[in-house]
């Protein structure tokens, strides 16, 4: 990408898939905010107009209005006019940020059916408008989770490379996946690491005379329980001490629905709504973490919980 002398280029993150604090989205692109700005390019993020956010972010801007799935899933005429209603919010969010004027960036961690709004909205433009544009698409789901997709997705990457006169590449974030997804796109990505940040002291305050295990990832209810391994903490929660002293004490989320035993296991409960002063205290007082995914689910496919790490 040519960097103008005159202006740093903007780094756009199209960020339609961040609705609340649920999940790694928001800390995820703050680590890709800190990350870009260290090397002098302008950060904005496009949002949903309904994003929910911890603070104020100067250069977040909550402007999309993409469809839901219940609204692309309705009849026409009325599936058209939500898609052009999204796709008019895209065209909106680039004359707002300026995107086509500038040397730009455009970074999408890709999420369905918003990734193909935005590249419907690419291709709308003409060819010239978009000359200062580079896209960068970031997938992390395995391609079994992309089968259903995959067609129309061959068809997006060959018609944006050629419209956006080859700048356009595809990443993933570990070397592994980036091998199986080059295979299965029959095209190179590349690896592009999740970024670490958010550095900040920890405090050394006890919260149990026990050592104490913070549990992060077990299942919300009704979100791949399994995927997750809230399972496996329900089994270390089932084994009685019989008197014993416990080893041992856990703490997990307040919405992870698992059971301790009278004589057992002893649990400690925590918001699953933490900021993130309040995350870092409880990994300041654990003396080990544990991410207790199951490897038949997820194999070679990285967890943005290692955000945090």
């Amino acid at each position: 990408m040519i960097i103008s002398p005159s202006h740093s280029p903007l780094f756009l993150s199209f960020v339609s898939q961040l609705k609340n604090l649920d999940g790694h989205f928001y800390n995820y692109h703050k680590g890709v905010q800190e990350a870009v700005t260290s090397i002098g390019m302008n950060f904005k993020a496009a949002l949903s107009e309904s994003a929910v956010l911890p603070q104020d972010e100067p250069g977040w801007i909550r402007s999309l209005r993409l469809s839901n799935p219940s609204e692309i899933n309705t009849s026409p005429p009325l599936c058209t006019i939500y898609k052009r209603r999204a796709i008019r919010s895209i065209h909106s969010m680039f004359d707002r940020c300026e995107a086509l004027s500038h040397q730009t960036l455009l970074y999408n961690e890709v999420y369905f059916p918003d990734f193909f709004f935005l590249a419907e909205a690419l291709l709308s433009f003409p060819s010239e408008k978009l000359k200062n544009i580079t896209l960068w698409l970031l997938y992390r789901e395995p391609p079994n989770f992309l089968s259903v997709h995959r067609a129309r997705l061959l068809q997006m990457h060959r018609q944006l490379e050629s419209h956006l006169k080859g700048r356009f590449r595809l990443f993933s974030e570990g070397d592994r996946q980036c091998q199986i997804l080059g295979e299965y796109f029959d095209r190179d990505v590349s690896a592009l690491p999740i970024p670490h940040g958010f550095q900040v002291p920890l405090e050394s305050k006890k919260f149990s005379e026990l050592p104490l295990c913070v549990c992060y990832g077990p299942a919300r209810p009704g979100y791949f329980p399994l995927r997750k391994g809230a399972d496996l903490l329900q089994r270390i929660l089932d084994k009685r001490l019989y008197g014993n002293s416990p080893p041992f004490a856990l703490a997990v989320a307040d919405d992870s629905e698992l059971c301790p035993q009278p004589d057992g296991i002893p649990l400690y409960l925590f918001s699953s709504k933490l900021n993130r002063e309040d995350y870092y205290k409880w990994i300041s007082r654990a003396d080990l973490a544990i991410f207790p995914y199951q490897q038949d689910h997820y194999d070679y496919y990285p967890s943005s919980i290692f955000i945090e790490v």
